[in-house]
């Protein structure tokens, strides 16, 4: 189109009107064009075909095209437009022109109507996100509340609240993050660490991870069993390799969760953490299962206040809880 006057341009698109499906949005784009283009006849013209076909009516445009060229529209004609508006359910249009008020109140009525169930509707989703917020915070889902936030904001530019939670969100994050880079575990030295492996040993181990490799891909099942021989071996990572290639159970999932704490790759955890608890919500052992996880993760990244807390929301709910009673009780003695 390019070298084209706007009158041949516009031509071509109003082809795409009649001939080919196409999405209301870019039937929109077409007739602004039209209109923004001072092809006002054309558009008129064009206007009356639609009515003819019947074809769904942005109602703001063919408003706006009578209101620029200074037509006062007929009683009739005013009674067309608000029966199609109410028929085809388009409300919306009314939003975004006020040009008709003067001609009838009840473009005004309806205008008001629909920016007041707006209202309600948008004040709905952004309980329903605050609600959303409040449950990330309280389960120290940190990557989650960060890109709520982030949308809130975008949503709602002028609400000083969210504004004012996006400036706690980040405070509270850097504190975290001194406090996890300068904290350092005086009981480090209970933790095993890992001895680096000889040549032999690097050449036995890759060899066996080979074969264990094609074995899995040709019986996903055998996958849990081969992980646990690599965590018995003290090689995590390498049964991380697995685990992939497994048949998706809850088993298996629940041991990615172990070797990933074992590996030392809490970030990682905190992530499949969320995503095990989306997909096996129903169990009502999965809370407890992946607050606990949660909680290691996070004592881990050295956040042990938090991992405190979390443990003793599961033994509010469920005293017997004994992992929970445990690694509290190991906490206790440790930093007793």
């Amino acid at each position: 189109m390019v070298g084209k006057h706007q009158k041949e341009v516009f031509e071509e698109l109003t082809l795409y009107l009649f001939r080919k499906k196409i999405s209301d949005e870019e039937k929109i784009s077409i007739l602004k064009f039209g209109l923004n283009a001072g092809l006002h006849k054309d558009l008129m013209s064009v206007f009356s075909d639609m009515f003819h076909d019947k074809h769904t009516i942005p109602w703001h445009i063919f408003m706006e095209l009578l209101a620029r060229n200074e037509i006062k529209p007929p009683k009739e004609v005013i009674e067309s437009v608000l029966k199609g508006v109410k028929r085809q359910e388009r409300e919306a249009d009314l939003a975004l022109i006020q040009s008709w008020d003067q001609f009838d109140k009840r473009f005004l009525d309806i205008r008001i109507e629909f920016l007041k169930q707006q209202q309600e509707e948008f004040g709905q989703k952004k309980n329903q996100m605050y609600e959303k917020l409040n449950f990330y915070r309280s389960q120290r889902m940190f990557h989650e509340e960060e890109k709520l936030l982030k949308i809130m904001a975008r949503m709602f530019p002028m609400d000083i609240a969210i504004q004012e939670e996006m400036h706690r969100f980040k405070e509270a994050h850097a504190h975290e993050i001194i406090a996890r880079s300068s904290r350092q575990d005086p009981h480090e030295d209970f933790i095993p660490r890992e001895e680096p492996l000889s040549k032999a040993e690097t050449l036995f181990l890759g060899n066996l991870k080979g074969f264990v490799l094609e074995a899995v891909r040709k019986e996903k099942h055998t996958a849990y069993n081969f992980a646990i021989m690599f965590r018995m071996m003290g090689q995590p990572k390498v049964a991380l390799e697995v685990v992939p290639f497994g048949v998706k159970t809850p088993q298996l999932a629940w041991l990615e969760i172990d070797l990933l704490l074992e590996a030392g790759m809490d970030v990682q955890c905190l992530d499949k953490i969320h995503e095990i608890e989306l997909r096996y919500c129903d169990d009502p052992e999965t809370t407890f299962a992946a607050t606990y996880a949660r909680a290691r993760a996070l004592n881990n990244l050295g956040q042990g206040g938090k991992a405190i807390d979390l443990l003793k929301s599961i033994l509010d709910v469920r005293p017997d809880y004994r992992s929970a009673n445990s690694l509290l009780t190991e906490w206790a003695q440790r930093w007793g």
